[in-house]
């Protein structure tokens, strides 16, 4: 097995600086991603959902019981979602409630009235509204690591480049799947093994952006020679790029507009580190 070497403090010293010298259009970039998941999250509010467990009284036995009384008169299933017969509650008189609750049927309604449907259009639209967000989020994300690419590179993309890479979107999905059943069954087996194959196959997605013409399992074996003899090292990167997003986090939160663009283009800057390590190793 060959052995590979990672500059980490070059790769993210280059994210760093890539990052300042472009800040705007990173900050554009960003600005996509935060509008997205604006536009989720007021969707979700707006549509109720799940029904946390009422905290309507001190006592937490008493709001379990409200809890499941809840779920008997069919409010809320089983699993905590608000059902049908929420939404059409219009009044705190309209609910039906054990006795024991009556006194706080003021606060009980108004507590519910979250989690009731309030979009102004049909529940099956919300959901193709969801789906549509979802494949949007996957093709942010494919576009958001071709960002990356172009400044590893050395290159300075385009806001389209966010939505080059759209019709790679099954492949994508496929491969993804696919990464995700070999670490879980890494996980079940037991805890190591999955991390070694979460490190092995992490690339499996910047090689399939970037070639484009190499197909799913391919993608995964690519990966898995370009991590061959790194994978401690990308472990430890990983910690390092973890407390750089920690950091952000403490600076209020600002600090991860500069570090959440710094470990991407880092780790973009990582993989040709390696890529041009096992060209090396082919030619040799």
């Amino acid at each position: 097995m060959s052995t590979k070497t990672i500059d980490k403090n070059q790769a993210i010293r280059f994210g760093y600086e890539t990052t300042k010298k472009y800040f705007g259009l990173i900050f554009i970039f960003l600005m996509i991603n935060l509008a997205y998941q604006a536009v989720h999250g007021t969707l979700d509010y707006f549509a109720g959902g799940a029904v946390d467990v009422p905290t309507i009284y001190a006592e937490a036995e008493k709001n379990d019981l409200l809890q499941q009384n809840l779920i008997d008169l069919n409010y809320v299933n089983r699993f905590g979602m608000a059902q049908q017969k929420l939404n059409e509650v219009t009044s705190a008189f309209e609910l039906e409630l054990d006795p024991i609750f009556e006194n706080e049927r003021e606060d009980i309604y108004n507590y519910l009235k979250q989690f009731q449907y309030r979009l102004p259009f049909p529940k099956i639209i919300y959901y193709i509204i969801v789906f549509g967000l979802w494949i949007f989020s996957i093709v942010l994300g494919m576009g958001m690591i071709n960002i990356a690419l172009y400044f590893a590179q050395g290159e300075k993309p385009e806001i389209m480049a966010l939505f080059e890479k759209s019709s790679l979107l099954i492949p994508y999905i496929l491969a993804s799947i696919c990464y995700g059943l070999v670490t879980i069954g890494g996980y079940i087996l037991l805890i190591i093994p999955g991390i070694i194959f979460t490190l092995k196959f992490q690339f499996y997605s910047y090689i399939l952006i970037e070639e484009e013409n190499d197909g799913i399992i391919d993608s995964l074996k690519q990966s898995s020679r370009l991590t061959d003899g790194a994978k401690g090292q990308l472990l430890v990167f990983g910690f390092i790029l973890l407390l750089v997003n920690l950091l952000g986090l403490l600076c209020l939160g600002v600090g991860l507009l500069i570090s959440i663009p710094t470990t991407m283009i880092a780790m973009a800057h990582v993989y040709y580190q390696l890529k041009e390590q096992s060209q090396e190793e082919m030619v040799g």
